[in-house]
């Protein structure tokens, strides 16, 4: 797996050196992706190259367009950091905004550009059928995204469907180009299946989130999340009323104190047992899905290790 990654990454660095002829920018791309890689190694590229190959493809030129789904997914990823002001880490927080705006922009740009070399080599029709598709999850994604910066999610409800929108796209996007750039054609048990794995992987990031008390999590930010909701929702009792009142904005003020209690209430009101339940009806349902298709379910022990690390006797991720 590792000699797939550095390829797609040599794709994208030599998409970078061509196209940006500004040394600055050029600079500055180059360490986004690397700042990127620096993180667990991303796999939404290797998704496309997965399904391309589990539907009969067998083209080297699959590799480019794993690297217009990486270039996507890094640019959303700087646009969503400076939209949100967090994450102050990353190398695109510590220049001015401008600047990281417009090379997100740039490695937008390319995104198109790398799906343009496979047309050298497989279906032109294909890859034009794989490009659209691209755009218009690139659109269903931003909707999701406004709907995110908005933060006036109300109930469950509302929050999958932002989630289906920002989140499951993205696996819906990774998944469908590998098909369509074999068959040619959109695949719904494939669309479904990659929704739902979307969505459950949304869900354990945000139970995680609501964890990590040492720095600025979703609570502190008032970000309206499934564990969020549930807890919000749960916390009527006197004792913990002040966290109802913190998330509906009605204060503004938490003290040390009450952050340390904030993981004994979300034990004592069942928060993070709701959303476990939720994350495993999802992961349950892509299970289902995934098993159900006469193409896929060969391959399904197979996936589960490579891109969700499950050994065949664990039922659903913890």
């Amino acid at each position: 797996m590792e000699h797939k990654l550095v390829r797609i990454d040599t794709i994208m660095k030599d998409l970078i050196d061509e196209s940006f002829t500004q040394s600055m920018m050029r600079q500055y791309a180059h360490e986004f992706l690397q700042d990127k890689r620096s993180e667990a190694p991303s796999r939404f590229g290797l998704l496309a190259e997965y399904h391309y190959n589990m539907f009969g493809g067998a083209d080297e030129g699959i590799y480019s367009a794993c690297a217009a789904v990486e270039l996507f997914l890094l640019a959303s990823d700087v646009i969503d950091d400076l939209q949100d002001q967090d994450n102050g880490a990353k190398r695109w927080m510590q220049l001015p905004m401008p600047l990281s705006l417009n090379v997100a922009l740039g490695l937008l740009q390319l995104v198109p550009l790398a799906m343009k070399q496979c047309r050298s080599t497989m279906n032109g029709h294909y890859v034009c059928a794989a490009l659209e598709m691209m755009n218009q999850q690139m659109v269903v994604a931003l909707n999701g995204q406004m709907a995110d910066l908005e933060n006036d999610i109300a109930d469950i409800p509302a929050y999958i469907e932002m989630v289906e929108q920002k989140s499951a796209s993205m696996f819906i996007m990774a998944c469908m180009t590998g098909v369509m750039l074999a068959t040619g054609e959109w695949n719904g048990t494939v669309a479904a299946y990659a929704k739902e794995l979307g969505l459950s992987s949304q869900l354990k990031n945000d139970m995680k989130d609501l964890y990590q008390l040492a720095i600025k999590n979703d609570f502190h930010k008032r970000k309206r999340t499934a564990p969020l909701l549930y807890l919000a929702e749960a916390a009527n009792e006197a004792e913990y009323k002040w966290i109802k009142d913190y998330v509906d904005g009605h204060s503004d003020h938490i003290s040390e104190e009450q952050i340390c209690q904030l993981h004994e209430a979300c034990e004592k009101t069942g928060t993070f047992i709701a959303s476990a339940v939720r994350m495993r009806v999802h992961y349950y349902q892509f299970q289902d899905l995934f098993k159900q298709h006469p193409v896929t379910a060969p391959y399904f022990e197979e996936f589960k290790a490579i891109f969700l690390g499950v050994e065949p006797t664990e039922a659903a991720p913890q």
